[in-house]
């Protein structure tokens, strides 16, 4: 199966999100070919600069397909799906430390420009298998934006762990997932 993986926002992202990459790799062992795009400006991250990529990497599938973002990352790819509302070989969603914009989650300068509309969940394909993930313990994206979202994505399985914004570059938990889905 593929997977793509969209890694998170500022400095040194793409380089710390590498980690759990490789840790997803070693997880899922050679059974899974791990596409991992570099974003463009990560020190300033802007969803119109990453949009064409995401839908880009979506485009080159050429089977089914598990999309994973971290952070800032898997924020712009859910925005990605419930605009775009692309299906066709999109197996699962799995989203790793997603802020939530707007109501009670961030509200920083511009945030309206990432806020999903209220029924953002019925945008998503009925069925899709949505897994999310976020740390107690995150100090860059507060651990109440996990409840948030479920709040609005109730057929979502969620995840609470004790490791941090990057999770100890561990995603065991996300591998199972994955391999619960074949």
């Amino acid at each position: 199966m593929e997977l793509i993986f969209f890694q998170g926002g500022g400095e040194g992202a793409y380089a710390a999100d590498k980690e759990l990459v490789d840790s997803l790799r070693h997880a899922l062992g050679s059974s899974h070919r791990i596409r991992y795009p570099k974003m463009p400006d990560e020190d300033d991250p802007d969803y119109a600069k990453w949009k064409p990529v995401i839908a880009k990497e979506i485009a080159n599938l050429k089977s089914e397909a598990i999309l994973i973002g971290h952070s800032l990352g898997a924020s712009f790819l859910l925005k990605f799906l419930v605009e775009e509302q692309p299906t066709d070989s999109i197996s699962g969603i799995f989203l790793i430390a997603t802020p939530y914009w707007g109501g009670a989650g961030w509200r920083y300068e511009g945030y309206e420009r990432l806020e999903l509309p209220d029924d953002f969940a019925s945008r998503l394909p009925s069925g899709m298998p949505v897994f999310m993930y976020h740390s107690r313990n995150d100090e860059t994206v507060p651990y109440d934006h996990l409840s948030l979202y479920a709040k609005k994505l109730p057929q979502a399985r969620t995840r609470s762990l004790d490791r941090g914004h990057q999770l100890n570059d561990d995603l065991s938990e996300v591998a199972a997932d994955i391999e619960s889905l074949r």
